[in-house]
């Protein structure tokens, strides 16, 4: 989880905190992420940049508090209490009676009142709607109580909640004209957030969860009870977190002592790729409508998941490994570099 980010210097709590202070508050959140893609935020303008910062803090901070050790038990107050906030910083609701003020001091949000300038300043200056980011606090509130969605269409909007209100906020900050594509991005994010379920499937069955529907699963003969025993019964560690918005292989590529799922579960990891392939496709043609700097950036995300997909398909059984399948660290330079080069990047 990502702890609260502390100042040498803590404004006094009768001083509002300033930009700056909230701009730096925020880098810091995504410096200690260590996501692949912060240094994809390079390739903005200082305006966008920030805007990026602030946005992709406020999203790290929502998955963090369902991913902590405590929040099976105190996940669904504390994301109450975020929701409370988001909606009082950003608009003229205030926190409900049955809600503890997530601003006041000794609660356990109110090191994160240093996000709200910085995100405040993004939402006024891009025009994202407030909505976008309440439906993605709900799509995590969903994952404390986790569900096999039943068919696509219930894993589509668990896809849009978490993944695509992103996708949809970052067009905001990214788009060159007034219009948006919007089934593009939605199709994008979902096509993200496939692959990492499919990346992910091992270390979320450790943990008694299965993101794929309860409908292909029973039509490749898969038994869901075999999916997580067999998960179980060669890894008895916790793991780490659920599903997120690749490791070494073996020669032949299967891991030493993988249980596999019953069925024909391969046929069942190709299905959902070409789904997500298709869903690429669509993705793509977002991108005329970006400024030249934000289309290298999501160029650079784009081609990052795309190629990782391909990976997936390519080594499935390394799937079940210990390791997660991963982009080298060659491959990951090469796609920074074509990207940071004007007129550069790959084509589709």
């Amino acid at each position: 989880m990502t702890t609260p980010v502390s100042f040498p210097h803590i404004p006094p709590a009768d001083r509002p905190i300033t930009f700056q202070e909230s701009i730096r508050w925020c880098r810091r959140v995504c410096r200690r992420s260590n996501s692949n893609f912060y240094s994809s935020f390079a390739l903005l303008d200082s305006r966008r940049r920030q805007a990026m910062i602030a946005l992709y803090a406020f999203a790290r901070i929502t998955d963090d508090l369902a991913d902590a050790p405590t929040a099976a038990a105190t996940g669904h107050l504390q994301l109450a209490q975020w929701k409370a906030s988001l909606l009082a910083e950003l608009s003229e609701v205030r926190p409900a009676s049955e809600v503890v003020d997530p601003s006041a001091p000794g609660n356990s949000l109110h090191d994160y009142r240093f996000l709200w300038p910085a995100l405040q300043s993004c939402v006024q200056q891009f025009g994202i709607p407030l909505p976008l980011l309440l439906e993605l606090v709900d799509g995590v509130i969903s994952d404390l109580t986790p569900q096999i969605p039943a068919n696509w269409p219930a894993l589509d909007h668990y896809c849009y909640q978490v993944a695509s209100t992103v996708g949809l906020a970052c067009t905001h900050i990214w788009k060159r004209t007034a219009e948006i594509p919007e089934q593009a991005v939605l199709d994008c994010g979902k096509a993200f957030q496939l692959t990492n379920i499919l990346r992910d499937v091992a270390e979320d069955a450790k943990r008694g969860r299965i993101y794929l529907p309860a409908d292909q699963l029973q039509q490749y003969g898969v038994s869901q009870t075999a999916w997580l025993d067999c998960v179980a019964s060669h890894d008895t560690s916790a793991g780490p977190p659920r599903t997120q918005r690749f490791g070494s292989k073996s020669h032949d590529g299967q891991h030493p002592g993988a249980c596999m799922p019953d069925g024909d579960w391969r046929a069942l990891i190709d299905a959902t790729a070409n789904r997500a392939y298709a869903l690429f496709d669509s993705g793509w043609n977002t991108k005329p409508f970006l400024t030249n700097r934000s289309q290298r950036m999501f160029s650079l995300i784009w081609h990052t998941y795309r190629d990782l997909l391909h990976e997936i398909v390519s080594h499935k059984e390394q799937l079940w490994s210990t390791s997660k399948i991963r982009l080298s660290y060659l491959h990951k330079s090469k796609l920074l570099f074509a990207h940071a080069v004007p007129r550069g990047e790959p084509k589709r």
